[in-house]
């Protein structure tokens, strides 16, 4: 029996009324698998679907994360994070110069730093020396460590486990006197630098030197979300064969894109 004549028997059994419920009932259906297209997951608690990775996206972008690279916001989104100067920006010039190493983020003092993932506290700046003043670093499950540096203070401790999005410290200018902001960095174990490689490509400057105990600096552009970048750290990332994160996503894995500007 064709499948077409197979569905005929029910529906004269049920007759007029129930033929049109059922038809309608299997055209929602359809034009909901419509709209929930390949590679979505399903809406939950009445929030919208959210994109899950295509399993066309390149090969290094899918490696994010294996690699534990997903990392949620610095800020509470309230605050609005502008890169001001990124991980290539120069400093000085001549026998001095030197790369930043780091993302710049302008926020005015007392503004909540979050972690940007889960993760152990290993290290509290809390006195106002030096050219960091005061901050605080946290060790990820991923081996990278994230660095919250010029914080006005600490409300952690070392050996505190936190959560992403937990409050770790507040904005501030120390060390900075009279410009206020969150230089935030990564660095990673000289063991990761391979699959990090892979993942985003090799800087052209290649990686920052080794800071012990917190490895050696990588690019935060790729895997930090913000709000958005200045132009000099577009002009600076391409130089350097960086990507940025499209600051228009809510997430950075599953929809990384390569910026060329």
């Amino acid at each position: 029996m064709s499948r077409s004549r197979a569905f005929s028997l029910p529906l004269v059994a049920l007759g007029a009324a129930g033929a049109f419920a059922l038809a309608s009932l299997l055209r929602r259906r359809k034009a909901s698998s419509m709209l929930a297209a390949p590679g979505s997951a399903p809406a939950a608690h009445g929030h919208a679907a959210a994109p899950l990775l295509p399993a066309t996206e390149p090969a290094r972008v899918r490696s994010l994360s294996a690699l534990g690279l997903d990392f949620g916001r610095p800020v509470p989104v309230e605050a609005r994070a502008i890169v001001g100067s990124g991980w290539a920006s120069p400093r000085g010039a001549g026998p001095t110069l030197r790369l930043h190493r780091g993302l710049d983020i302008g926020l005015p003092i007392g503004i909540p730093i979050l972690a940007v993932d889960r993760g152990v506290v290993t290290r509290v700046q809390s006195q106002d020396v030096g050219d960091a003043g005061i901050w605080t670093a946290v060790l990820h499950p991923s081996g990278v460590t994230s660095r919250y540096i010029h914080l006005s203070r600490t409300l952690v401790e070392v050996g505190q486990p936190v959560q992403r999005g937990e409050r770790i410290g507040l904005s501030g200018d120390t060390a900075t006197r009279g410009l206020p902001h969150l230089h935030l960095d990564l660095r990673a174990p000289a063991a990761m630098l391979p699959a990090i490689e892979a993942a985003i490509g090799r800087p052209r400057s290649g990686w920052g030197p080794e800071m012990k105990p917190f490895g050696h600096s990588i690019p935060g552009e790729p895997f930090v979300p913000v709000d958005g970048y200045r132009d000099s750290v577009h002009t600076e990332a391409a130089a350097m064969g960086i990507p940025l994160r499209d600051p228009t996503l809510p997430r950075n894995v599953a929809s990384f894109r390569w910026r060329t500007r």
